[in-house]
Formats: C-alpha cells, structure tokens, sequence
C-alpha cells in the first residue's frame, strides 16, 4: 500500500504531461490554421519541454516500480533461505525433491515478475481514470463503442488465444529437473573417472536436454501464434475504430480536429490499455509459482533439538529409516543409547552399521520415526557441530574469523602448528587430508559445544593421525566441548583410554 501511495502522485504528474501533449497538439492545429499567435520554434520549444517533463516523472515511476519489485525479490529469496535452513530432512528422502527446490527458487522469480507486471496494470489504471474522462469529453459515442465493444471483444479473444498455451506447471517442471540434471553432471565430471560412466551421464543428460528443447519449441511456437493474434488484433480494432471515425464524420458528429485529438489521446492510452492486457495471463503464471511456493512452505519442518538437565546424551526407543517403509529398510529399531559426557566417546564398529546415521540424528541432520534423543544441556546450549565425511567447508573468510579469536589459546595453537594452518588457509586447492584439517580446526573455533567427528582423519597420512588426535582433545578440553568419534583407525592403549568405547556392533536395536 504504500509503494502505491508513493506511486500515485508520480502516475498522475506523468498522466498531467501527457494531457498538456494533447493540449500542445490542439495548438499545433491552431498554429497551422493561423488562429493562434504561436510561432512553430516556440511551440516546439514547449512541446520538448512537456516531454522532458514527461521522461522525468516516468523515470521516477519507473524507479519507485523497480525497487519495489526488488525488494519483493529480495523479501522471497530471504525467505527461501530461511526454508531451506528448516526443511525436515524427510523432505529430501522424497523423490524428486532437489527438482521441486529448484522449480521453487525459479517460483520466486516469477512471482517478482508477476508483481512487476501488477504494479504496471495498476499505474496503468491510474492513468486511464484520468484519461476516460477525457475521451468521454472529446467523443462520448466513439469512446462508449471502444469501451462497450472493441474492448469486450479484444478481452474475450486474447482469453481464447492465452487458452492454447500449454500447462506452465509441468514447463516449470522441466526446467528445474534439467537444473537439477546439469549440476549432478557437473559434480560426476569433476569428481568421476570412468568414461563409460561419463558417457552415459552425457547421454541422460542430452536426453533431457532434447526433452527440454522439444517442450520449449512447442512453448515457443504457441508463443508466437499467441503473439502474432494479439498484434493482428491491434490492427483490426484499429482499422474498425478508424471506420467509425469516417462514418461519424460524414455524419457531421466529428470533425478532422476532433479525429486528430482522439486519436492522440487514444495512443497515449494505448499502452496502458496493453499493461492491463498483460495482467491475466501474468498472474496464471503467478497463480501457478504461487502454488508451488506454499506447498514449500507447508512442507514438514525440522525439529528443534532437545536436552534435558542430565549430564549425559540420552537415545530412547529410537526407530529409523531413510525410506518411508519401516518394515523393509529400517537402520534402528527399538535402539536405547545413554552416554556420559565425562570422557570423549569413540564410535567402534564395521562399515554401514549405523554410526554415521546416529551422528546425523544426534546434529538433527535427520529425524526418528519414533522415540527421543535429548543432548546435555550443560553442552547444549550452541548446538551440534558434525564433521561428516561428506566434507563442505564454508568460506575461507568464514573460518578466519572465527580462529582469530583464539590466537592467546595455547592448546588451539599446538592444533594449528600440527595441522601448518598458516599454510592450509592461504592455499588454493585442498586435497582431502587438508580439508579434513581445516575442519578440525573449525569445528574447534565454533561456539559449538558437542562435535561429532566422523572418520575425520581417513585422509591424513599414517604419522600425522595420532599427534593431530591428541591435539584435538587437549584444544577441545580446553574449549570446554565433548567430542564424539567415529573411525576405523587402529589405536594405541594410551589413546584408546581417553576415551568411552561405544561399540555399534553389540548395540541392540540396530537393524
């Protein structure tokens, strides 16, 4: 409402320009008529003056119009941001669910789009209530015959002409699988080897691509018939208004001035009699991002993470599955853990036993069926920091300052000696023993209390493992945090001691 407020006087001083062209053009007649005491210079010296006038009031609609578009855009993508930080993480265990993100995100800019073209109609709006009169004043017969006919008419063919477009749904559908597509693509060619693989990922993926092209030619061809309908139209309305005009004035209701005014002051409601045209066909285009943006919205969001005033990590009745059938893939069942936090805790245990899935329920990277998980709460209170083997690491930046703030801690530093983190963060190009330092080195810098360290070191040389290990603890004793880890590494006695053992192959409950 009050970007409308703030529009209104820029509209009406635009629409004031354009009424004082038409007065201009009544004067030019009068000028060549030699009942006026005008000269051309003169009068032409005004007639620019009116346009530029003219150009500086639309140039401020036109910003007034931009930025509150952009801050539409802006207010969406904040939120889409937002979302995404609160999906559950069952929404990702749906098929096609990064697909449905990207039409999501592509939504937003349709809607940006929509409310452009809305702002446009309703300026437009304005500036017909303050030209109708006019027309009506000029010719009231000639204008009741646009308004009661030509009008009707053109709406009710652009209707008939915007139904042979094809489900915008199912293109913006297509669009975001093909997004979709090309970044896995990106990430195969860059982290696979194989080019028998390789090819059959080039080949799904010109598949789609030729899916893509085909709907996008048939999209296009409509667009074109549609297109060409409306401009023929134009034409039509055009010539039937100009036949109107000819038969009034043999029958002396209009004269040539009376023609020349009418018309100039019907070209300059042309164009917003073209924004309004624009409106429905834009807002079923928003009608359908609209649809897909709220069903992001009611998408089930992610718990919040729970502790209670026992210094121990506490799993109840835990039930788990990556699937939504239980009975055939579940990961826990029935699964009870109670950890206390005196100690760090290693995980023990053969691959796909579940340790990895009991850190992603612990940091609330995914959620139970069923049961309870309830961290420490003297641990709790910053939340979870996981290190998973999935390694992503935030920017360079990022990670600076959060380790400027321990420079004076003497423990954080005997970490970042072993690790040459000097080094490590001024190089381009980590391999994956480096990035896994880099993450330890973070995760010892957040504000987090509890870290989760799954196989940190599998990509850290032999020798390095047991210094860097030992390090870790005495900087995250020092920090105050509890550290749980998960590794396959053979240990000695002396670092095996530090720790509580868990050993997930004698857990029951574990599927």
């Amino acid at each position: 409402m009050a970007a409308l407020l703030r529009l209104f006087p820029l509209v009406l001083l635009a629409s004031l320009a354009d009424a004082g062209l038409l007065v201009a053009i009544r004067h030019f007649i009068q000028i060549l008529e030699k009942t006026a005491g005008t000269t051309i210079a003169e009068w032409l010296g005004v007639t620019l003056g009116l346009v530029a006038l003219r150009w500086v009031f639309s140039y401020m609609r036109g910003i007034s119009v931009e930025k509150t578009i952009r801050h539409v855009e802006a207010g969406l993508l904040l939120w889409f941001a937002r979302r995404l930080r609160t999906l559950s993480p069952q929404y990702y265990h749906k098929v096609q669910s990064e697909e449905r993100l990207m039409v999501a995100y592509d939504s937003i800019h349709t809607v940006s789009a929509s409310a452009e073209t809305l702002m446009f109609t309703l300026q437009a709006i304005l500036q017909l209530v303050i030209f109708l009169p006019v027309l009506f004043v000029m010719s009231p017969w000639l204008t009741l015959v646009v308004l009661l006919v030509v009008l009707p008419v053109i709406s009710y063919i652009q209707k008939k002409l915007h139904a042979m477009k094809p489900s915008v749904d199912e293109e913006m559908v297509k669009r975001g699988e093909l997004r979709s597509e090309v970044e896995s693509a990106k990430r195969f060619f860059r982290l696979w080897s194989s080019a028998e693989d390789l090819s059959r990922i080039v080949q799904s993926l010109f598949a789609k691509v030729r899916s893509v092209l085909n709907s996008s030619v048939s999209v296009g061809r409509r667009k074109v018939v549609l297109a060409q309908g409306m401009e023929s139209l134009s034409v039509i309305s055009v010539i039937l208004i100009l036949g109107f005009c000819g038969w009034m004035i043999l029958n002396g209701k209009l004269d040539a001035e009376g023609l020349v005014l009418y018309c100039s002051a019907l070209f300059l409601c042309y164009k917003p009699v073209k924004e309004c045209s624009r409106l429905l066909p834009q807002m079923r285009l928003a009608k359908s991002a609209e649809n897909v943006l709220f069903d992001l919205e009611k998408a089930p969001r992610k718990k919040r993470l729970q502790s209670h005033a026992k210094r121990t990590l506490e799993l109840s009745q835990i039930d788990f599955s990556y699937t939504d059938d239980m009975e055939k893939t579940p990961v826990f069942q029935g699964l009870d853990i109670l950890l206390q936090t005196e100690k760090p805790v290693l995980l023990q245990g053969a691959n796909g036993c579940g340790k990895s899935t009991f850190f992603k329920l612990v940091a609330g990277l995914e959620e139970s069926k069923k049961g309870s998980i309830l961290l420490p709460e003297n641990f709790a209170g910053n939340g979870v920091f996981s290190v998973s083997q999935d390694l992503i690491l935030p920017p360079r930046e990022f990670v600076l300052q959060k380790i400027q703030a321990l420079q004076g801690n003497a423990a954080f530093a005997e970490l970042w000696k072993l690790v040459r983190g000097e080094k490590l963060l001024q190089k381009k190009g980590l391999s994956g023993g480096e990035r896994a330092k880099v993450a330890l080195l973070w995760a010892i810098a957040s504000p987090a209390k509890i870290l989760l360290l799954d196989e940190p070191f599998a990509f850290v040389v032999q020798e390095e493992r047991a210094p860097i290990l030992v390090a870790l603890l005495a900087a995250a004793k020092a920090r105050g945090k509890w550290v749980l880890l998960a590794t396959h590494e053979p240990m000695s006695n002396d670092l095996t001691e530090r720790f509580e053992i868990l050993d997930f192959t004698k857990l029951e409950g574990r599927a």
